[in-house]
């Protein structure tokens, strides 16, 4: 975002400081490193938060809400690429089918474009919401953010650090393994992850 006024976006070392304090992991699968908090806590944690800036504790909500999802619901092996770091990743994105996924050998060809991307300056994965092609199949699609354009578009009064902008995919490859339906039940975690997966 090199064009982006620095009140559209968390400061660096705001975000910093919640990576420190593991505040985008609170949803994440505590054999991932994640906290795996009921939801009553975790509502705690955000109102803290909040009480010192909203937007901060919006993109704690939403990197939480991204991140958990992929970590309970992505297959093994895309597992393993997108947490190969030591640290989690964070995760953005959209779940509103947004997209279309063209089945290809291996995965998809996906291209569409989601709004209200909240955090995804300081995150590394996006996910996307997509309508497979020549069905009604709905899945989600996790990609590095490097793959996408990310385009300026959260000009607002309002929350303006959550960075909401738009990413959009022309014709990204996504394996498999990096695809899951939307919705349908989790693959890992305790009892958090036995909620329907849209509360979640």
């Amino acid at each position: 975002f090199p064009t982006r006024r620095s009140s559209d976006l968390l400061p660096a070392d705001v975000v910093a400081m919640m990576r420190d304090l593991r505040l985008f992991w609170l949803k994440t699968p505590r054999e991932l490193g994640g906290g795996e908090l009921d939801p009553l806590e975790f509502c705690d944690v955000l109102e803290e938060i909040a009480y010192y800036d909203a937007s901060a504790a919006w993109t704690a909500m939403v990197g939480n809400g991204c991140t958990g999802t992929v970590a309970g619901w992505l297959p093994e092996e895309g597992l393993r690429e997108v947490f190969a770091v030591p640290i989690p990743p964070i995760c953005a994105g959209q779940f509103v089918a947004r997209g279309m996924a063209m089945p290809v050998d291996g995965g998809y060809a996906v291209t569409g474009r989601w709004g209200f991307s909240s955090g995804m300056n300081h995150s590394g994965w996006l996910i996307g919401g997509c309508l497979v092609a020549g069905g009604e199949e709905q899945i989600l699609v996790v990609v590095p953010k490097s793959e996408a354009t990310c385009h300026d578009t959260w000009h607002v009064a309002g929350l303006q650090g959550t960075g909401s902008g738009d990413y959009s995919l022309e014709q990204v490859f996504v394996p498999a393994a990096r695809t899951f339906a939307w919705p349908g039940p989790a693959v890992r975690g305790r009892d958090l992850f036995r909620q329907a997966p849209v509360p979640f």
